[in-house]
């Protein structure tokens, strides 16, 4: 069953986006809806919530290695948003 959220797509002329909240929107989707989060078996609902819940606590960080935890791969998202489907 896929994800359904709304993705707002923009206009691009010569590869350029129009704004810049497209390229966040379609950072987010590709790792949470692509083979990426179902290649490492984890729910996909559940991690756009982590997601979602995680970022915006570090928008004014200069460092960025809280992303390292939030990938679909990590000890903490493989623990925090098991899959369904996974086998013990």
């Amino acid at each position: 069953m896929a994800l359904c959220v709304p993705i707002h797509l923009r206009q691009r002329t010569s590869h350029v986006y129009q704004d810049h909240q497209s390229i966040p929107s379609a950072i987010l989707y590709s790792l949470v809806e692509t083979e990426t989060a179902k290649a490492n078996m984890i729910n996909t609902f559940e991690y756009f919530n982590l997601l979602l819940t995680e970022i915006p606590q570090h928008m004014d960080d200069k460092d960025l290695r809280f992303i390292d935890d939030l990938l679909p791969w990590s000890p903490r998202v493989q623990k925090e948003c098991p899959s369904r489907h996974k086998k013990s």
